[in-house]
């Protein structure tokens, strides 16, 4: 492919070799990328695998991503992109993300969940809800690398820079209890479950559950 003859030499793959995770690129605005098959787009607030990176001849860093199931190069710009590691989890201490796929499902089974279970919803369906505050996102990359312990002794710094991480978010404390839905055995749209299950989605009983349970082979999908 002519496109790749401007690449000069390999930085390192997507693979955090010390932590075993995948690193992901979230985006803030629409981006356009150079597709193998075509120019696509990467709407604003999307967070995409990125498996390589390679050095351009000036000198500037391209990423070799994924998005759907469309592979293409992005030129690095730090004013539209955030490097984070991949897990939902951890995506959404950094951008506005539901933490859990069914929020509507959950909505549609208790009516006005959001304001009856205000204190479930933040940590679940934030962004379904509207409970996104841009002032509880980590402002670093690496504070998964950091001990719980670095968060009590540096609080201050840890309130700047960690606090999503750190659990320092100004958020009102409720007793709501957890509401309830109607389990259905079926993959929700969008998610890749066989790179999940090489994650080790399928070996974790909830995330197997909530993410590709019909693809997992869940047990309450055998009766």
């Amino acid at each position: 492919m002519i496109f790749l003859g401007l690449f000069v030499i390999l930085l390192h793959g997507g693979f955090d070799s010390s932590a075993g995770l995948l690193d992901c690129i979230c985006f803030s605005k629409d981006a356009r990328v150079k597709g193998d098959n075509g120019e696509f787009l990467v709407p604003m607030n999307k967070c995409v695998q990125s498996f390589d990176e390679v050095s351009g001849l000036r000198g500037e860093v391209w990423h070799h991503i994924k998005y759907t199931s469309q592979t293409g190069w992005i030129e690095h710009d730090k004013q539209i992109m955030k490097l984070v590691i991949c897990g939902r989890e951890e995506l959404s201490r950094h951008i506005c993300l539901d933490n859990i796929l069914d929020c509507k499902q959950y909505n549609e089974t208790n009516p006005n969940l959001c304001n009856h279970y205000p204190d479930w919803s933040r940590d679940n369906c934030r962004r379904f809800c509207g409970f996104c505050d841009e002032g509880c996102l980590d402002k670093q990359d690496n504070c998964h690398l950091h001990t719980q312990q670095t968060c009590k002794t540096y609080s201050h710094w840890a309130k700047v820079n960690c606090k999503n991480y750190c659990g320092l978010c100004d958020y009102p404390a409720t007793t709501t209890p957890l509401p309830t839905t109607t389990f259905s055995c079926v993959d929700p749209p969008g998610n890749d479950c066989p790179f999940l299950k090489s994650q080790g989605i399928c070996d974790d009983p909830d995330d197997a559950k909530a993410f590709c349970p019909k693809y997992c082979q869940i047990p309450e999908c055998k009766t």
